[in-house]
């Protein structure tokens, strides 16, 4: 049964009573385009950070920084430049539930203040250490 999970690599044209033609594409090309497909996590450009997480403390390694985040399930460390770390600890701390009419910072907003290019922005956004800060408490509001 398919939604038990079961038979799913049986051909599909044994479903149904007429003759289904063979696909047209290599299942090859299927196959590399699911690999490829870019992942979009909801980050429209309204929406806000909010930092539920617990604290942020980072401290000085060489000529990068290591950022520690306290997850409520678990904890993260991440070792990126003095920059960028600055500009994390600052923003998860805006992001960080504080008062009841407090603002958070808006995702359009992160580029502006973020410390290198555009491009380098983007690339941080898709970076595992992204993924990472995510997991551990950033959400999208």
């Amino acid at each position: 049964n398919y939604l038990e999970r079961r038979g799913l690599d049986l051909d599909v044209r044994f479903w149904f009573d007429e003759k289904v033609p063979r696909p047209r594409v290599s299942s090859r090309w299927l196959a590399g385009l699911l690999t490829k497909q870019h992942i979009d996590d909801g980050t429209t450009r309204e929406r806000r950070l909010v930092w539920l997480g617990g604290n942020v403390t980072s401290e000085s390694v060489g000529k990068r920084s290591r950022l520690v985040l306290r997850g409520t399930h678990h904890d993260q460390i991440l070792l990126l430049p003095t920059s960028q770390v600055q500009w994390l600890t600052q923003l998860l701390s805006d992001a960080t539930p504080q008062q009841p009419d407090q603002t958070y910072p808006h995702i359009h907003d992160l580029e502006k203040s973020f410390p290198g290019t555009a491009a380098g922005y983007n690339r941080f956004l898709a970076s595992p250490a992204w993924k990472r800060i995510r997991s551990t408490g950033l959400v999208l509001v």
